[in-house]
């Protein structure tokens, strides 16, 4: 599966697994690899070039020292790794954010996100946190859906308008790194992003589903954290199931009501451990859930079922205010504080000279 463009130096290459890629080199790209190396080279040869240059790397060096050659279907082929630039990362933090001192923790582990908290001093001695999850990742010209997809939820969903549909049909996807774990060895793939779609989609909704939305993550939060399994993309995604079945005209009175529909949803797809990715039923966003975290967060969401707390409507969710954005963030595996003086500056793709030219 290519790129659209002529002059794109990277191909989107399906993989077994629905949903995953490689990002292999075009044909086109490696001619411009090829031209590239030459071109270095020989300025090499010539002394006009040193073997390691000051400033900024251009990003097709880049993507030349991130490729690594594996065994396809028969052939050899050379893939852009994921996990090669991640590593690079992990052992430069980055420092390219503006004017603020920032703190990046570095996971090592099965996360591809790295956490970025940012502290901004207001005026009355008010300072301002923000934590961000950073994901690796690219754009593509590839369609994030199927038309399959599209014609299936014209005739089945209660909430997906066909202005919107058409918008999604059009809406072109980017692939992010994917989760791994330790001892896994394929760390060449590269995954499907929906977050583009997800954004559209609870933008198009009224204000009573969004409050149901946060509510639920409040509540993964505070009573369903332990043991570790559901997240809060699991919330959206049981609320994006009902919105399918029952649309999403909600009114404030059933908001107690709604609450226990989407509770009793999680704990529906807990005992099966299936929950379908909204956007692509193919994958299960519970399949790396062990059956005894399953059965134990399922009991746990029974007892919210039950408990008369959750009629209290909006009230079990407490945002997170900055004290704690803090102080969950410095429970992390480990805290590299950087600081900058200003805006890096912008990469080049091939450095001094364009080779498209």
């Amino acid at each position: 599966m290519k790129w659209d463009r002529a002059c794109s130096s990277e191909d989107v290459l399906p993989t077994e697994k629905p949903g995953y890629y490689f990002l292999t080199w075009s044909e086109y790209g490696l001619k411009l690899k090829q031209r590239w190396e030459e071109k270095r080279a020989s300025q090499q040869a010539c002394g006009g070039a040193s073997e390691v240059d000051p400033g900024p790397r251009p990003v097709f060096q880049k993507l030349i020292e991130y490729s690594e050659e594996i065994k396809h279907e028969g052939r050899t082929i050379q893939v852009i790794s994921p996990y090669k630039i991640r590593q690079q990362t992990l052992k430069n933090p980055p420092t390219s954010i503006q004017g603020w001192p920032v703190w990046f923790r570095m996971q090592d582990r099965n996360s591809p996100a790295v956490t970025v908290l940012t502290e901004e001093h207001k005026n009355m001695g008010k300072t301002k946190i923000q934590v961000t999850d950073l994901v690796l990742g690219t754009r593509t010209t590839m369609p994030c859906l199927q038309e399959k997809w599209i014609d299936e939820k014209r005739g089945a969903t209660k909430w997906l308008k066909d202005d919107l549909l058409e918008k999604l049909r059009d809406t072109k996807c980017s692939v992010v790194a994917k989760s791994w774990e330790s001892q896994e060895e394929n760390l060449s793939v590269w995954r499907i992003s929906f977050s583009g779609l997800e954004r559209e989609c609870v933008s198009s909704l009224p204000p009573e589903p969004k409050i149901c939305l946060i509510i639920m993550k409040g509540i993964r939060r505070k009573f369903l954290s332990k043991p570790k399994g559901l997240i809060s993309y699991h919330m959206k995604t049981v609320l994006f199931h009902t919105l399918d079945k029952i649309g999403s005209d909600w009114k404030i009175s059933d908001r107690a009501e709604n609450i226990l529909r989407l509770l009793a949803a999680v704990a529906e797809a807990l005992k099966p451990r299936s929950l379908p990715l909204y956007f692509e039923p193919r994958l299960n966003t519970l399949e790396s859930m062990d059956a005894g975290t399953a059965a134990e967060l399922g009991r746990k969401v029974q007892e919210i079922i039950c408990s008369p707390r959750v009629l209290l409507e909006g009230c079990l969710f407490q945002s997170m205010d900055e004290d704690h954005n803090k102080e969950h963030f410095e429970k992390g595996k480990e805290v590299n504080p950087v600081w900058f003086d200003g805006k890096p500056p912008e990469p080049s793709m091939f450095g001094e000279e364009d080779l498209c030219g």
